[in-house]
């Protein structure tokens, strides 16, 4: 059995995405150690399990303060390389696993194991502070040159990397997001009675969720809500009486809260970050039962059997005047089911444990 130091670049707590779910089923055919630092704030978290055996490593360091102050950073980055350097001394594993280019400098340059990077975004174009922003091009180009495997989430992420640093392309094996289909909850259809017409968010808000859309929507719109659950991590997110924040809910129960959701949305800006993404939300919106409101780009032209694709914001605004119409989704529960089963995030993990020879 192949042992797997995955060093994550997120809490396991924070919101469930890709790191969390591939971990868990990488660890039904691998021994999967998940070593991540532990958010200082602890708000907007929550309690995930560790399924299939996954261990988890957590290690705290110093308040960040945003990186606003060198030596604090230097000494925070001092103590991640001590916990990486003494975990793998201790495990000695067949992979490391990494997600994030500054991980590399944990690694250092003794690490016999073969390496893995599972790109999932764009990283060059994340927010991040500006003294890291500089060195990511350099650390990402040599963690892609020293990764004996690096998997991309998108085929617009594998040209990107291709582009940037050279590399060939039988290096980089596309590896798309995935759903748990055992635990899609096909939500009852609200009644269609005079109300208003609710639409949902379900994710991270940051930089790349489009407000002026939703602002725009709401001032056409009068009978028009939104309910955006998930973090906040943006500043000044507009306050508007139709527009409801409510925070992280685990996982596990978003299908009690899109119950009340006569659509679900993915209203982002149409930037590069965006383009370079394999929306892990669409296959769980999918798995919920709801008409589908999203961006439309070349990445997702495979959901528009599924989805009301947009380009703009007057196609925004078209788009949600239909879906007041008809609010019943376009598909139905079989071929969701369908859908689920041939993109579930089991039927990842055997790719990945396929390239991991």
């Amino acid at each position: 059995m192949k042992k797997i130091l995955y060093e994550q670049q997120v809490d396991w707590n924070w919101i469930k995405q890709r790191p969390q779910f591939l971990a868990e089923h990488l660890a039904k055919g691998c021994e999967v150690h998940v070593l991540y630092r532990e958010n200082f704030h602890r708000e907007g978290l929550q309690q995930n399990s560790a399924e299939n055996g996954v261990i988890l490593h957590p290690f705290k360091t110093l308040p960040p303060f945003r990186d606003r102050f060198k030596a604090l950073t230097a000494l925070n980055q001092v103590i991640r390389r001590r916990r990486f350097s003494k975990l793998y001394k201790q495990l000695r594993p067949d992979w490391v696993w990494l997600n994030y280019p500054s991980q590399i400098r944990d690694v250092g340059t003794n690490c016999t194991a073969k390496i893995v990077y599972d790109c999932m975004d764009d990283q060059l174009e994340l927010h991040c502070p500006p003294a890291l922003k500089e060195k990511l091009p350099e650390m990402e180009k040599e963690l892609c040159q020293r990764a004996h495997l690096v998997l991309a989430s998108s085929m617009a992420l594998k040209e990107t990397l291709c582009r940037r640093y050279q590399l060939n392309p039988d290096k980089i094996k596309i590896v798309r997001n995935g759903c748990l289909p055992e635990r899609a909850q096909p939500a009852p259809l609200r009644p269609a009675e005079n109300r208003a017409f609710r639409i949902g968010y379900i994710g991270t808000i940051a930089e790349w969720f489009d407000f002026s859309l939703v602002l725009k929507s709401l001032e056409k719109f009068p009978n028009l809500e939104y309910g955006l659950v998930g973090p906040v991590c943006v500043e000044n997110a507009p306050q508007h009486p139709r527009i409801r924040y409510y925070g992280t809910v685990p996982h596990e129960e978003l299908g009690l809260w899109v119950q009340d959701f006569d659509c679900l949305a993915m209203p982002f800006q149409d930037m590069p970050l965006v383009r370079a993404v394999d929306p892990v939300k669409l296959y769980e919106y999918i798995g919920f039962y709801r008409s589908i409101l999203c961006l439309d780009y070349p990445e997702v032209e495979r959901f528009r059997p599924y989805a009301s694709l947009y380009r703009d914001e007057k196609t925004y605004l078209q788009a949600v005047e239909q879906l007041m119409e008809k609010t019943e989704p376009p598909y139905t529960k079989k071929q969701a089911q369908q859908f689920l089963a041939q993109n579930s995030w089991d039927a990842r993990a055997q790719e990945v444990r396929f390239y991991l020879k």
